[in-house]
């Protein structure tokens, strides 16, 4: 793997992780606001609540993984050309599909785990 195809799918990561790790907060936190009047009405503690999350985690992943994806694809790609990089890059003799090629391999494998990750693991 080249530098440079290390460089976007870093670049590509970070933006993954942050908008996976947002979707999920914001995921949570609607679903919570939705039904505290239950956990409030049944009487449940704190530890029931958290733990309830924690098996829940698993289908919010697969849940905003789509949406996660195509966000990072729009921040890694925007970052690139705000920051002049993929310029730099057209101009080095790169053409668009190579730069995002590295992109679109990373997709396939988190798509192919989210599919494993939703057969074995949510059910």
């Amino acid at each position: 793997m080249k530098i440079l195809d290390r460089y976007i799918l870093g670049q590509f990561c970070g933006a993954l992780a942050l908008s996976v790790s947002a979707f999920v907060i914001v995921s949570v936190v609607i679903h919570l606001v939705e039904h505290i009047s239950a956990f409030l009405d049944r009487d449940v503690g704190v530890g029931v609540i958290v733990m309830f999350y924690v098996y829940y985690f698993p289908y919010i992943v697969v849940f905003v993984l789509p949406m996660a994806m195509l966000l990072a694809g729009l921040f890694c790609m925007g970052g690139l050309i705000r920051n002049g990089e993929l310029l730099a890059m057209k101009a080095m003799g790169k053409s668009l599909y190579q730069v995002v090629l590295p992109i679109q391999l990373l997709a396939l494998v988190v798509s192919m785990l989210a599919m494993i990750w939703a057969d074995r693991v949510v059910p």
